[in-house]
């Protein structure tokens, strides 16, 4: 590969979204990309079968998300906004969940087991108190408690922060070695494909991998080794850790709460139902295309209970899920079973390329996304969602801005 001026690791959102404020300021980047397309842990899919986009990674667009609303009003998206209600099963019946994240506002201050694992992905072992606090809940604003998704999918976020810039994006290409000074990078990459070494020669770097992959250890998977070594980062880094999660898709001849046996507390009709919240052990949470009308859900886990299902294969896992999904709808699991058409998946946490699904602060890591955020010698610069510094760690949004912030700081560095 020919020098540039600047090297960008990492092609999800963060990656893209530097590169391109980069390119329109006439700076030449490339960016490298171990994977065979763009996006990150944004991970969507088609299937013909299916009428909505298959999301296997990013989802939802969480609260006002400026930058996801810039990007689709420039690519001409429409962000739709959720308006179904959550139920859970109640004596032996459905029945709404009204007001859910105002009593997860309620008790934050006494970390809510369920709040916690299911929104942060997190190990309530492990996570900042302190960083909980300062975060708040969605229930505290009624803006920031919405959720909306992408029409059409959330690849066409990446895909137009690509768009102009696909001949300096560098897939199936990974990052082994970074060789730096003061004003100098050299990438050590090879090629998944055919296995070629090759050098990126540049003034000076965007580093945009994932917290579970700046600190794997040296000789895994994806792991990336810093020459001279970035000790403020990686001590920085350090203090972060990435929450596991669990999520199949489904696609059902009929949805499984619609089906005959279901009871539903008096006066009520799944129709409106976005969320359930099961409490099952493995997957305690399912939700709907709502306001989609078709038999497609999701069966979702965070926290240590998504790690111990990661590396199970799909068939044991779905069974699990299915399994729970019946017991809280007071129905068999051979009703639930045969009404599945397909399934999908992806194991973030043994994705070499992102080990885990996103960010959150470890016991005293409250600012170390602040740490991470501050360029190294005017040459090394850090993005992606857990340098967000703004309280959108972990989401799409935190990620975008962390580039466009990035891309700010190199711009003042070389003095464009």
């Amino acid at each position: 590969m020919r020098g540039v001026d600047v090297a960008i690791i990492g092609a999800g959102a963060a990656g893209l979204s530097a590169a391109r404020e980069l390119s329109v300021a006439g700076v030449s980047v490339a960016v490298v990309e171990g994977r065979d397309r763009i996006g990150g842990r944004i991970f969507t899919r088609r299937d013909p079968r299916v009428p909505v986009p298959v999301e296997l990674g990013a989802e939802f667009v969480h609260g006002a998300a400026p930058e996801v609303g810039r990007v689709a009003r420039a690519a001409g998206l429409a962000v739709l906004d959720l308006c179904g209600g959550r139920f859970e099963p109640r004596g032996g019946r459905l029945a709404p969940l009204d007001g859910y994240l105002q009593r997860v506002d309620r008790v934050m201050r006494k970390l809510a087991a369920e709040f916690v694992q299911g929104f942060h992905a997190a190990d309530l072992e492990r996570i900042s108190a302190r960083s909980l606090a300062e975060g708040g809940s969605p229930g505290q604003d009624p803006t920031e408690s919405l959720l909306g998704r992408v029409a059409g999918g959330y690849d066409r976020v990446p895909e137009w922060l690509a768009r102009g810039i696909g001949p300096s994006i560098h897939l199936s290409t990974t990052v082994e070695r970074v060789e730096w000074e003061p004003g100098g990078v050299a990438l050590l990459v090879r090629s998944s494909v055919d296995g070629r070494a090759s050098v990126v020669d540049a003034r000076a770097a965007i580093v945009t991998v994932p917290i579970g992959v700046l600190n794997a250890a040296a000789g895994e998977p994806g792991a990336i080794t810093f020459s001279p070594d970035v000790g403020p980062i990686h001590r920085a880094s350090a203090r972060l850790a990435m929450g596991a999660v669990a999520r199949i898709a489904f696609w059902f001849t009929e949805l499984p709460w619609d089906a005959r046996g279901v009871e539903l507390a008096a006066g009520e009709t799944t129709a409106s139902l976005a969320f359930l919240q099961t409490h099952a052990a493995d997957f305690p949470v399912w939700w709907s295309a709502h306001p989609a009308r078709v038999p497609f859900a999701v069966a979702w886990s965070g926290g240590p209970p998504a790690a111990a299902l990661s590396g199970l294969p799909l068939d044991e896992a779905r069974g699990r899920a299915l399994r729970g999904l019946a017991g809280a709808l007071g129905i068999s699991p051979r009703t639930v079973e045969r009404r599945v058409v397909d399934a999908w998946t992806h194991d973030w946490q043994a994705d070499p390329f992102s080990r885990g699904a996103y960010s959150y602060a470890r016991v005293g890591g409250s600012t170390a996304g602040r740490s991470l955020a501050r360029p190294v010698a005017r040459t090394l610069f850090f993005a992606g969602e857990a340098t967000d510094t703004h309280g959108r760690t972990g989401t799409v949004d935190g990620a975008i801005a962390s580039g466009r912030r990035a891309a700010g700081q190199v711009l003042r560095a070389l003095r464009v």
